[in-house]
């Protein structure tokens, strides 16, 4: 049986071929005066270009003036949204919400009835369309999640750092590179783009195979991996 993580979906225009997207975690590291992405980026959005979704960085501009009732608060966000609108198609645009954050206990607060899951389907009664799940879950997890809400993906920010084929350790259910958090942030490619694959990665041109001069690694019998110079695709057979 299919893992849900592996089912292709629609999100609006788009057909992803899988459920699995990769959540945006360069920023740390864009060490130059306007903060924009550099070759080191590159080389890590490469590496696991194989997720069905990437989310790049966005940046966002602190309002002093925006702040005190919720009505005030709430001004920040849609500017905001209206700001990216005007140049931005909307079937391109989502908004990240965090009530529940895995760093702080919710038991006694005024959103412990929001903890672990149930988060989800509090806020699935009031939006319909669709989820990109993330923070703290796991494969068996997540398959359980999307097996749960046919509308949503799953987001995965630490587990796409240490192991860059993600996608194909999750199909082939191998384990997954052990994480070190050491070099999450920073501008070293130590702990960054330097964690092994279970397909050692080509070298450009050194690979022969398929008609565009890249080779072929048949998956769990459903899927492909190709690398094309620089570029890895994962497809359905």
């Amino acid at each position: 049986m299919t893992q849900p993580l592996l089912e292709p979906y629609l999100l609006a225009d788009l057909l992803l071929p899988y459920r699995v997207v990769m959540a945006p975690w360069t920023r740390a590291r864009a060490y130059n005066p306007v903060h924009v992405p550099m070759r080191l980026m590159r080389e890590y959005y490469t590496q696991r270009a194989t997720a069905g979704l990437i989310i790049s960085e966005g940046t966002w501009i602190s309002e002093n003036s925006i702040g005190g009732s919720i009505e005030n608060r709430a001004r920040f966000l849609f500017e905001a949204l209206e700001a990216v609108l005007e140049v931005w198609p909307s079937q391109r645009v989502g908004i990240r919400t965090g009530p529940i954050t895995n760093e702080v206990d919710p038991t006694g607060t005024h959103v412990e009835s929001l903890a672990g899951d149930r988060v989800i389907h509090r806020l699935r009664k009031h939006y319909s369309r669709t989820f990109i799940l993330n923070a703290g879950i796991d494969r068996e997890h997540a398959n359980q999640l999307l097996k749960d809400d046919r509308r949503s993906l799953v987001a995965f920010g630490r587990l796409f750092i240490a192991s860059p084929d993600l996608v194909e350790r999750i199909c082939l259910k191998a384990p997954l590179n052990e994480l070190r958090p050491e070099g999450f942030y920073g501008p070293s490619p130590v702990g960054y783009t330097d964690y092994p694959s279970l397909t050692p990665r080509p070298n450009r041109g050194s690979h022969k195979g398929n008609e565009r001069g890249g080779a072929c690694l048949t998956l769990h019998g459903s899927a492909r991996l190709s690398f094309t110079g620089s570029v890895i695709r994962l497809k359905r057979c």
